[in-house]
């Protein structure tokens, strides 16, 4: 309902990026805390995947929309 109303992608998934980015940063923090090189190395490529994969639903999701809405359902 909301991407009826005009709300930017931005806007409707802050929260869940938000999440995303403080956990992620939250987890090299605690890594970098503790020395660990091998968390140093994995967290940020963990990052960037859990990044990547909610780009890519988010995209999903905007094209299921778009086709639905040309469906008429």
């Amino acid at each position: 309902m909301k991407k009826f109303l005009g709300f930017s992608p931005r806007q409707l998934y802050a929260l869940p990026l938000g999440v995303i980015l403080l956990t992620g940063a939250g987890q090299i923090f605690a890594a970098g805390v503790l020395r660990s090189k091998v968390g140093l190395f994995l967290l940020p490529l963990i990052c960037l995947l859990q990044l990547s994969l909610f780009y890519l639903y988010v995209i999903k999701d905007s094209f299921n929309d778009v086709v639905e809405l040309f469906k008429g359902e």
